[in-house]
């Protein structure tokens, strides 16, 4: 039944965004059987969810199509629009961490009774169809990366309450309400560990993207703060984004684990700390047990578990949280307009698991 559902909130999501047009004739239960590798019983299954719940209609012996009036979601009298992507790539990696914020917050505004649009981002670059897009909203959430400067000005011609989300820090100078992570609370509860053990040398393993430059620079920061002996420190980049490719940090953990014992790695990914535990143990080293490694993200809390059960210490970044955040504030400015640009700052936490500062039995 989940793969059902899945399936059933995928083609949901491509008809509320407009991928899947009015009119447009879907697969068969047979296409759809061999493709996604499910029974006809429950292709026919999703087909007849779709149709029940208007987004689609079936024709005898030709088949089924998108309806040309879509259904208010629960009938709600506040309509709001979400400048997000939802991408189904059978990736379960790529699912959880592309989707965790448009995922969570459409969850929160069918449990809260308000109807939703999805936006792409090129219905974002056109500024005509955008303003024509949001003449029927009563506000807009729209995830940081969907920012450049085109957007920016898009955005500035609206009449409807916008909320950016998805930032890891305040960006300065929006003329938008904003909810973005707090990084230092977590940050500074790992140097509170850091600072009670005598680690010979701290391995920092970073993306070489904003959010991981950022983590990095927030951690050193709290590191020298606390006093600690910056000379013990180096510093790894990864060379590519490993959402997309495992290998570098798997190369990396291969490296590491020639002369890790004893130390400490600070990854500012768990994506980049699954790979590396990889090449950590081709290298006949376990996390935990010869070394101790700490990370951010804390994915394991949202589902993603290679290990089979959680595993990983890590700074948890509460995406869903902010997500969430990110729909009441849109909601409550709706409700109460302001004059001012509201912005909320989520913190984050430390969960202490087997990898890093747990006791030892």
């Amino acid at each position: 039944m989940h793969v059902v559902r899945k399936m059933y909130e995928n083609f949901e999501a491509q008809i509320l965004s407009g991928s899947l047009k009015p009119g447009t004739m879907l697969p068969s239960n047979r296409e759809l059987a061999e493709k996604h590798g499910i029974s006809p019983e429950s292709a026919n299954r999703i087909l007849s969810m779709l149709t029940k719940a208007g987004y689609v209609y079936r024709i005898q012996g030709r088949g089924s199509f998108v309806c040309d009036r879509l259904p208010a979601v629960h009938g709600s009298q506040l309509r709001i629009g979400i400048a997000d992507s939802i991408v189904y790539s059978g990736n379960q990696l790529n699912d959880l961490v592309l989707n965790i914020w448009s995922r969570t917050i459409i969850k929160f505004l069918k449990e809260n009774g308000v109807s939703y649009r999805l936006i792409t981002h090129d219905e974002t670059l056109d500024r005509a169809l955008l303003k024509q897009i949001a003449s029927g909203l009563d506000g807009l959430l729209l995830c940081g990366s969907y920012l450049d400067p085109v957007v920016f000005e898009n955005l500035e011609v609206l009449s409807c309450p916008v909320v950016i989300y998805g930032y890891e820090f305040y960006q300065e100078n929006l003329p938008f309400h904003q909810v973005f992570m707090n990084p230092c609370p977590g940050v500074k509860e790992v140097v509170k560990q850091i600072m009670k053990r005598s680690y010979p040398e701290i391995m920092v393993v970073r993306e070489k993207h904003r959010n991981g430059t950022n983590r990095c620079k927030a951690f050193l920061q709290e590191l020298s703060l606390a006093g600690y002996d910056m000379k013990k420190i180096r510093m790894i980049a990864v060379e590519q984004f490993a959402l997309n490719n495992s290998i570098p940090s798997y190369r990396i953990g291969r490296m590491l684990a020639q002369n890790i014992s004893g130390k400490l790695v600070f990854s500012t990914s768990d994506v980049v700390s699954a790979a590396m535990i990889d090449g950590f143990r081709d290298g006949g080293m376990e996390p935990g047990k010869d070394f101790e490694l700490v990370s951010f993200d804390n994915l394991e809390s949202a589902g993603f578990c290679p290990w089979g059960a959680p595993f990983l210490t890590s700074i948890d970044e509460c995406p869903g949280d902010r997500a969430c955040v990110a729909a009441e504030l849109l909601l409550d400015v709706i409700r109460h307009p302001v004059k001012y640009q509201k912005t909320i700052a989520v913190p984050t936490e430390l969960v202490i698991r087997k990898t890093a500062f747990a006791e030892k039995s």
